[in-house]
């Protein structure tokens, strides 16, 4: 659920699972549930952050650098998950102090 208060002429990145190439939008009227904006096939469901609907959707992003750090967030994440995957047994520079921090973010909420 967002907290984001959108007005008018805020623009917005909006990335497409598929169909669509990534496009900056501005919104231009705000409802309730909705916010529209200058592209007709943009339509910004507040409360999720997203577009579309059925196998077409996307997600809302304040910035093309927000996206852009999403996404080297998620590939690092990725990074560390097969490191971790792929190794059977604990590498010999980790110390159990090391782990015990590792333990302590991953459990973080």
């Amino acid at each position: 659920m967002s907290d984001i208060k959108f007005e008018i002429g805020t623009k917005v990145y909006v990335v497409w699972n598929q169909c669509f190439s990534p496009a900056e939008v501005t919104i231009t009227k705000i409802g309730r549930k909705y916010a529209e904006t200058d592209s007709k096939r943009v339509k910004i469901n507040i409360e999720f952050l997203s577009v579309g609907e059925g196998s077409t959707i996307g997600k809302v992003y304040l910035s093309k650098e927000e996206y852009q750090q999403q996404q080297e967030l998620s590939k690092m994440w990725e990074d560390i998950r097969k490191k971790i995957s792929n190794s059977y047994k604990k590498p010999e520079s980790i110390s159990k102090h090391d782990l015990v921090i590792i333990l302590n973010i991953l459990d973080a909420k």
